[in-house]
């Protein structure tokens, strides 16, 4: 099999997936982890804040910086075969990870990536949501929660749920309900 260029840094690029995702396992092949259950679990039972906590001093340039990462890793990854589905999880735990950082806008950066990739994602509008919530862009957390409720699976009726009873998105839906909402 000739190896072309890119593949040494398509290598990397999915072994960092798979480092981010903590499904790199010799014996079986990688798959999607969701940590979202166990750290609602923590929330549920008081160990973990679930307030996010006040944002942290984000530059233009450092949001600017993870568009362009988030573009270049989506694109590549597409590029090289791999699912639309892996991809958005990859995002969506970057994503994931700043906004445990308080850096909510450069996770709003990686959760758009995930949505545009995949739209049907339901963690990654949840997300989305909240983060623009968070940042208090409610139009915008208005469309994911309607795109979210739109797609009818058990996972987004959860998500939606979920979202009644976050300080953030609870109080955006009780203040001004959208009519799509």
């Amino acid at each position: 099999m000739k190896r072309s260029r890119k593949t040494p840094w398509l290598i990397a690029a999915l072994c960092v997936g798979c480092l981010v995702l903590g499904a790199c396992k010799r014996s079986r092949p990688t798959a999607t982890v969701d940590a979202r259950p166990a750290i609602d679990a923590e929330i549920r039972r008081g160990s973990a804040r679930p307030d996010p906590g006040p944002p942290r001093a984000e530059t233009a340039q450092r949001v600017a910086a993870a568009r362009a990462e988030a573009a270049r890793l989506t694109k590549a990854l597409r590029a090289g075969g791999v699912a639309a589905r892996e991809v958005t999880s990859v995002a969506d735990i970057r994503g994931f990870r700043l906004f445990k950082r308080r850096s909510y806008r450069q996770a709003q950066v990686w959760f758009e990536a995930a949505v545009g990739v995949d739209p049907t994602f339901e963690p990654s509008l949840y997300n989305a949501a909240l983060t623009a919530a968070v940042l208090g862009d409610p139009a915008r957390a208005r469309r994911h929660l309607a795109a979210l409720r739109r797609l009818g699976t058990p996972l987004s009726r959860r998500r939606l749920s979920r979202a009644t009873r976050n300080g953030h998105l609870g109080r955006l839906l009780r203040t001004a309900p959208s009519p799509s909402l």
